[in-house]
């Protein structure tokens, strides 16, 4: 039974561990202002 209770704990502390190393995403470049032209200001027309 100890045996048993053993196998299991170590099979959930297992279950614990990432076996990928430690990554970190590189930083991507962000432009200042997106390329375009600038918006109008209106969001909809009212003039039907």
């Amino acid at each position: 039974m100890l045996c048993r209770s053993l196998f299991f704990l170590v099979l959930l502390s297992a279950g614990c561990v990432s076996p990928d190393p430690h990554y970190s995403t590189p930083l991507s470049p962000i432009p200042a202002s997106l390329p375009g032209a600038q918006g109008q200001g209106k969001a909809i027309s009212h003039d039907w």
